[in-house]
């Protein structure tokens, strides 16, 4: 029986892997921030990094369709819930000053306000629904600079609520413009811009 890892445990698998390959000085940018988790560790263990959060933190009702059918539970929780969540985020990353910036928006919608080739790293972990997943690669792949890495979570993903698109978007969009996809520990996924 496979055990699903929960909380900080989780996260820190996930992390090592981002850790290992984000560039001296780098930008990363978080799609899908939840609480915030994630980027707080980023920034208190790598004090030259610059991270950047996006997530819309909506209400089901306002999720894109794909995203609430897909089942995934966070695209299920109420605005209030989303708020909660969101002021989380913001909590533990107040701290790093301008070395941490939140965007509650759609990912599609930020990574038209950044300049090409512009991003160490971008690590997507919000919409995992096959739609969400495809508009998020396309939307963020040309923002990543030569040496970069462009990544996820919930690579075959044992816990049925996540296992979701992930797979199949990231294998057909790889497959489709001739992506090397690597797979690391905590369910991740990256691709090397080259």
């Amino acid at each position: 029986m496979t055990t699903v890892k929960r909380g900080v445990e989780a996260m820190l698998e996930r992390v090592e892997p981002l850790l290992a390959r984000l560039a001296v000085g780098g930008t990363v940018v978080e799609v899908g921030v939840y609480q915030g988790l994630m980027g707080e560790h980023i920034l208190k263990t790598r004090p030259d990094v610059t991270w950047w959060g996006v997530d819309p933190w909506r209400a089901q009702e306002d999720q894109p369709g794909s995203y609430v059918a897909s089942k995934d539970p966070h695209a299920r929780l109420t605005q209030s819930q989303q708020d909660m969540n969101c002021q989380r985020a913001r909590d533990r990353v107040a701290r790093f000053g301008v070395r941490a910036s939140i965007y509650r928006l759609p990912s599609v919608d930020v990574a038209p306000l950044l300049p090409d080739a512009s991003l160490d790293m971008v690590f997507l972990d919000g919409d995992h629904s096959y739609d969400g997943v495809i508009a998020d690669l396309v939307a963020w792949w040309p923002k990543i600079k030569l040496g970069g890495w462009l990544g996820g979570h919930d690579w075959s993903n044992p816990n049925p609520a996540f296992r979701l698109g992930v797979d199949q978007a990231v294998t057909e969009w790889a497959e489709r413009d001739g992506h090397d996809v690597q797979l690391d520990q905590g369910m991740t996924w990256w691709t090397p811009r080259a």
